[in-house]
């Protein structure tokens, strides 16, 4: 499908991008980005960007349309940004989550919209929805994931559609280029890492 940037992905149960290798996030800091079509794939039930194999939903929007995380492992369930993504018009919007400390911020189209308590220490293993097929995010482009926190200026660029390469370890683009089958390569650094993906429509 036509994306933000060139094509895109879009999720609909049970379609899921599945890491071959996932990315850890217990070094500390770590920043998610991607730009996300309104209306999200599910609504009236959550909707999952980014979950981990063991647990945690490092970006999610519960049933309400509040964006914020899921902490799985330690019990605390979701924890909230402020944020109502059903405040957004229609059509394309840019989300980064920046993982720090003990919290998350959250931005939404390169503006600060709130902080959740709680930070995910886990992995990223699925993309786009939970692993079970139940939680489509809809439809991204331009996945991104950094192994450290970006700064607000640095999340206003990638709004404004700049390149930072700094600590960039996940760069999925959805480009037609850069899927084969089944298969959407991480074009970070030109890392050989794949992901594989039930569904690319």
């Amino acid at each position: 499908v036509a994306g933000k940037v060139g094509q895109a992905i879009t999720f609909s149960s049970p379609s899921v991008v599945l890491l071959s290798s996932p990315i850890s996030l217990s070094s500390g800091t770590w920043s998610i980005a991607t730009w996300f079509r309104i209306p999200i794939g599910s609504p009236g039930g959550y909707s999952t960007l980014t979950r981990g194999a063991a647990g945690d939903h490092q970006v999610i929007v519960e049933p309400s349309g509040l964006l914020g995380s899921y902490d799985n492992i330690g019990g605390t369930a979701f924890r909230s940004s402020g944020f109502n993504v059903n405040s957004l018009s229609a059509g394309w919007h840019h989300v980064a989550a920046v993982g720090s400390g003990a919290s998350t911020v959250f931005y939404v189209d390169g503006v600060n919209v709130g902080t959740a308590s709680f930070k995910s220490t886990s992995d990223i293993y699925a993309i786009g929805n939970y692993q079970g097929g139940t939680q489509s995010f809809g439809t991204i482009d331009d996945m991104r994931v950094y192994n450290r926190a970006l700064s607000a200026s640095e999340v206003s660029t990638l709004n404004n559609l700049g390149q930072i390469a700094s600590g960039l370890v996940g760069y999925w683009t959805f480009n037609i280029a850069d899927i084969s089958g089944t298969t959407a390569y991480n074009s970070a650094g030109g890392m050989s890492t794949q992901s594989k993906t039930v569904s690319v429509t």
